[in-house]
């Protein structure tokens, strides 16, 4: 802009913070005597601006465990669905509908899923179980760890209501497979209980939801328990993570809710494991036009030659973006494409018609065709063939464990705008045998 005079202004006369305002006087004689003054008794001001808001996209990124190590990531993050959303969400164990409001989950099971093994070897000491974002903050499925709300349609209720999240660690005794008689040894208790949390970081704050960006576990770490020991022999605890409230069966039929979070452990002495037990369930980002890799379950090498059995609750709610699923069985070299056989099952009467679905001698079954989800409400069951010679190898380039044996899932997306979001319930075994899923 210009000022008096032939001045001309410049972005760079106002930088800095500062505002600056120069004075230009010419007396129109030759000398300037130095008791003359110039005043300015009032000026007007015009000002425009531009305001760009910071966005906060969910990216993927370092995670630091409570003791400064960073956490190789598994990319993915376990998971569990409020009571009353449907199971064609992908959640088949913790909701309470089939079709919500009209027809009940039959597969509804919060007293059984979901459930963690903790094994805390031999000698060890003091052993910590600490939980990542364990409570419920809503932050959109771009940022965070992607947890939301889902308000109106058929599968939210119309308003957002309090949601719940409960984690109970049990010391099983060395018992894992009988349940009855494992000891309590800590509890979340009502920590977590109805909560109506959103990070206003990410958008304005809705009517009646309380900030919770401050709160200390929202993006970090929390304590569920210290003191574990392993004992002579190694003891193994039992976290079991669920959604309704065992002391209000009913709160949360109309809370329609996805909490998201990670298991941490430590001890003295010795490096604790963490695996799902039976069945387990993953909320996956899954850019377009990339392929994303997670660990799946560990196979011993004493199962070769049988058959390994992957159950996939609900794949491929991607939206607009074709998906497409690989197993990955680990080699000395690397991971390699196995082969499988897979068939679909119908199970949610809201769900896709996918019952006669099959395929023989598959290296990829589509799970989204670019807008259409195949196993929308349907188990797919794949089965694989572990080969005679297999022998639970550690592939060379692998960094995030020691051990041998871990197998993969593939998905490879197709082009598009934006990313997508799966949420998946995961089922292992080796035909007659549980195996351990992803640590």
């Amino acid at each position: 802009m210009s000022g008096w005079g032939a001045r001309t202004w410049t972005r760079a006369d106002l930088g800095n913070g500062r505002f600056v305002v120069r004075l230009t006087w010419t007396d129109g004689t030759a000398t300037c005597p130095e008791s003359q003054a110039a005043r300015l008794d009032a000026i007007e001001v015009q000002v425009t601006y531009r305001y760009s808001a910071p966005t906060r996209a969910w990216a993927p990124g370092p995670v630091v465990a409570p003791d400064g190590r960073t956490l190789a990531p598994q990319n993915f993050w376990a998971a569990m669905q409020s009571q009353g959303a449907p199971s064609q969400q992908g959640d088949i164990f913790l909701t309470g509908y089939d079709t919500r409001t009209s027809v009940a989950n039959p597969h509804y099971a919060p007293l059984e899923q979901y459930q963690y093994s903790i094994t805390v070897p031999a000698g060890a000491t003091n052993g910590e179980v600490w939980l990542f974002d364990p409570g419920m903050c809503e932050t959109g499925t771009a940022s965070g760890l992607g947890e939301n709300w889902s308000v109106g349609s058929s599968n939210g209720n119309a308003t957002r209501q309090p949601a719940s999240a409960f984690f109970d660690l049990w010391d099983t005794r060395e018992t894992p497979w009988e349940t009855g008689d494992d000891v309590l040894v800590a509890s979340s208790g009502t920590t977590f209980r109805r909560q109506l949390g959103f990070s206003a970081w990410t958008a304005s704050l809705p009517s009646g939801m309380t900030d919770c960006t401050g709160t200390s576990w929202h993006l970090g770490w929390w304590r569920l328990a210290n003191g574990l020991i392993g004992g002579a022999t190694g003891r193994t605890y039992r976290l079991h993570t669920y959604t309704t409230d065992r002391s209000a069966p009913s709160d949360q039929v109309n809370t329609t809710a996805l909490n998201a979070f990670a298991i941490w452990t430590r001890a003295v002495g010795g490096s604790p494991r963490i695996a799902g037990i039976g069945a387990m369930e993953a909320y996956v980002r899954l850019p377009a036009s990339t392929a994303s890799e997670f660990y799946l379950a560990r196979i011993d090498a004493v199962h070769a030659g049988k058959t390994l059995g992957i159950d996939l609750w609900d794949p491929g709610d991607t939206g607009s973006l074709a998906a497409r699923l690989e197993i990955l069985r680990p080699t000395a070299t690397g991971y390699a494409v196995t082969r499988f056989s897979w068939t679909a099952e119908r199970v949610s009467s809201g769900g896709s018609s996918c019952t006669g679905l099959a395929g023989t001698n598959a290296s990829s079954v589509t799970t989204n065709t670019g807008g259409t989800s195949v196993f929308n409400g349907c188990w797919l069951r794949i089965s694989v063939t572990i080969p005679n010679d297999y022998d639970a190898p550690v592939p060379i380039s692998e960094t995030t464990t020691n051990e041998g044996g871990w197998w993969k899932i593939r998905y490879t997306m197709g082009s598009g705008s934006g990313n997508a979001t799966d949420l998946t319930t995961w089922q292992v075994s080796v035909r007659g045998s549980p195996v351990h899923l992803v640590p």
